[in-house]
Parts: structure tokens; sequence; C-alpha cells
């Protein structure tokens, strides 16, 4: 099951959790009962813990959760502490710094596109 509630233009963060909290609900109240969430960002990932909690369910033993980003600041404050989704966003850039260097010492190529490709990691 997917929610994709817009929680973008809220006006404070009691009326983002409310929101929030009305899709958890949703998500949960589902057949069956999913076993682990993705959330897309570890920074909303804080806030899905929080309505997780405020609703009963304890993570860990009654759901999953998977983020996404990989920001070790957040993570360490989050228990237990979710698997996420290393986007290596570090290692795109250099990878893309040193296809832009290459293509600068070749102008023959221009037009020509590249992609920059990392494979990401469980962490």
């Amino acid at each position: 099951m997917e929610w994709s509630g817009d929680c973008r233009n809220v006006g404070n963060s009691e009326e983002f959790e409310a929101r929030l909290t009305t899709g958890l609900q949703r998500i949960l109240s589902g057949a069956p009962i999913p076993t682990g969430l993705f959330v897309t960002s570890d920074a909303l990932t804080v806030h899905v813990y929080r309505c997780l909690k405020n609703l009963g369910v304890e993570i860990g033993k009654d759901i999953e959760i998977i983020s996404c980003n990989y920001e070790v600041p957040i993570l360490n404050c989050l228990y237990p502490r979710p698997k996420s989704i290393d986007l290596r966003t570090e290692e795109i850039g250099r990878k893309a710094v040193e296809r832009l260097l290459w293509r600068m010492k070749s102008p023959a190529l221009e037009g020509s596109y590249f992609s920059v490709e990392v494979e990401p990691r469980l962490s």
C-alpha cells in the first residue's frame, strides 16, 4: 500500500504530524497489515517514528523501517536505528566532476551526454 499525502504546504509541525498520522493510520488499517515501511528521507523518518510511537506501534517488533539518504546524525538519534539507503551523493559528485574535467579537455565531444552511475548501499 502506498500513501503519498500532500504534507508540503503545511503551516506548522503539529499540522504536518497530524496529516502524517492520518496517513499512517490508513496504511496500518489495511489488509494485510504491512510488516515494513519505506520512508523517502531520514529526516522524515524522525516524524514517522514519533507518529508510530503515538499510535502504539513498536518499531522493530510490529514494523520495520527503511529510509533513504543515510544521514548519520539523524539516524543516530533513532532507536532502533532504521536501515537507510545510502545514495552515495559524495561519490556521485566526485564522479560528475571527474567527467566534467575530462569533458572540458575533450572539446571534440561537444554535444555528447554521459551518465554517472553509483550503486546505492543499504546501511
